[in-house]
């Protein structure tokens, strides 16, 4: 069997492409894990201090703001009324805190957070007015990738990492601690008219399309994208004429294993409500995810054709730019998929 770092076994050099003109990978794993391209569910293997120190500190951050609540909630009423929630509009970024905060570098470390773009959108996003709308697939049960990775975003955003921000559910901004944290990490509200805002003032978007439909419906082990109905980010590329970029995460939906346990119910609270009630469990059945490889892929930029007024995009030129964009997303999948160790999955797209 060849070496591993590229789909025919040669190595590429570090920092270069690996000569397959798919893959370019911008960090290292620092615990390389055996591979096999016949394998899925590549472990990382981290070390017995990692994991202590990670249980510690994903269960501190989670039951911070259940035990805070009550004395946090107000406060953050109080301000958010009186000054106006500005924050959520414009974020708050601090890349200090989402490259340096320890539980964001263990996670990163027992996920081995890779990513990889390809030269055609390097070729892009160094260009001095640079601006995309990224979509990111899976959602996952938490987009555990979405806040690590935030913290390598000048890696492989150079030039535009600074303006780049990414879009979070509303009720996030809600919740004490976890609205600092989601804040920190980059994003702002969810709604069109922040993300109109934002793609105004230059801004490029990170968009998970498939949100709490497809956080909701995650199965370890399968490939399932809730895209077809999801056509509102498309629309935006549209509307300001700004390239959309489709982009994979591996390993994203192995990161916990899943229940059905009262699913009709959960799934009506998140039509109804907006909430998402995932029941996953990870390491020994907690929150901590399995050690598995997260691999993101970034493909080519997509040009979409102009429509004719960007006032009115009609159904069927909104309708023609969303089929190119699944077809773009399954072919970023389909090429990439045995070289990352899962050649025995299928893309589902509903």
């Amino acid at each position: 069997m060849g070496r591993r770092g590229s789909p025919d076994g040669r190595r590429g050099r570090r920092g270069s492409p690996d000569g397959t003109g798919v893959l370019y990978q911008h960090l290292l794993l620092r615990n390389k894990p055996n591979f096999s391209p016949a394998t899925t569910m590549i472990n990382t293997n981290p070390s017995v201090g990692d994991t202590v120190k990670t249980f510690f500190w994903v269960h501190l951050v989670l039951s911070a703001p259940l035990v805070l609540f009550p004395f946090l909630i107000v406060p953050q009423t109080i301000y958010t009324f009186v000054k106006g929630d500005k924050s959520i509009k414009d974020g708050e970024l601090n890349q200090d805190v989402a490259n340096n905060f320890p539980l964001f570098d263990l996670l990163r470390r027992r996920i081995g957070l890779t990513v990889t773009t390809t030269p055609k959108f390097r070729d892009s996003e160094s260009a001095p007015n640079a601006q995309f709308i990224f979509g990111f697939h899976p959602h996952g049960v938490g987009s555990d990738f979405r806040v690590l990775m935030q913290g390598i975003l000048p890696t492989f955003l150079p030039n535009i990492w600074s303006r780049t921000r990414s879009l979070a559910a509303t009720v996030l901004f809600k919740i004490p601690i976890i609205r600092q944290i989601t804040l920190w990490t980059g994003c702002i509200d969810a709604s069109r008219s922040v993300a109109d805002r934002a793609l105004k003032n230059g801004r490029s978007l990170i968009i998970l399309p498939g949100g709490e439909a497809e956080q909701l419906m995650t199965v370890r082990g399968e490939e399932t994208l809730y895209l077809e109905r999801r056509k509102g980010f498309v629309k935006l590329a549209l509307k300001h004429e700004i390239p959309l970029v489709p982009c994979y995460v591996f390993g994203s939906n192995d990161l916990f294993s899943t229940s059905r346990f009262m699913y009709s119910i959960r799934h009506t609270i998140m039509k109804t409500l907006g909430v998402c009630i995932p029941l996953a469990k990870g390491t020994a059945g907690s929150f901590v995810p399995f050690p598995i490889k997260n691999t993101v892929v970034i493909g080519d930029p997509i040009v979409l054709e102009p429509v004719a007024d960007i006032t009115n995009i009609t159904s069927e030129e909104l309708d023609n730019a969303h089929k190119i964009y699944m077809s773009k997303i399954r072919e970023l999948f389909d090429a990439n998929k045995s070289a990352l160790g899962y050649g025995d999955r299928e893309l589902k797209i509903i």
